[in-house]
């Protein structure tokens, strides 16, 4: 909180579809989906570093994860709105230093 970022707050309701990825095993099936998808693409945790390593631009990533090794994965670009949970260790703002972050509380 000491970096003084902007929180999330709620917005209005939009139109349209969003890809949500997540990261497991299945999503390489489904690659050519996303790749295709006429909307917004945003990963949760690690599947942001798998997306990009594949050459899909990702709009938004949605991390929790409070490990600091997982802040490895990120890689700063000014396309990607970065939204980390308070508790992510300091290591993932370090990371993304740069970019466009929201900071969000999970309960």
């Amino acid at each position: 909180m000491a970096r003084n970022l902007p929180l999330c707050t709620p917005q209005q309701k939009k139109e349209g579809r969003i890809a949500i990825v997540g990261s497991g095993p299945s999503v390489s099936d489904y690659l050519d989906e996303v790749r295709s998808f006429d909307g917004p693409v945003w990963a949760i945790n690690g599947a942001f570093g798998y997306l990009m390593d594949c050459g899909i631009a990702v709009d938004g990533v949605v991390i929790v994860d409070p490990h600091p090794a997982m802040a490895k994965f990120l890689t700063p670009n000014k396309r990607t709105t970065f939204y980390l949970a308070s508790v992510c260790a300091p290591e993932f703002f370090d990371a993304v230093s740069g970019s466009p972050v929201m900071v969000w509380h999970s309960k």
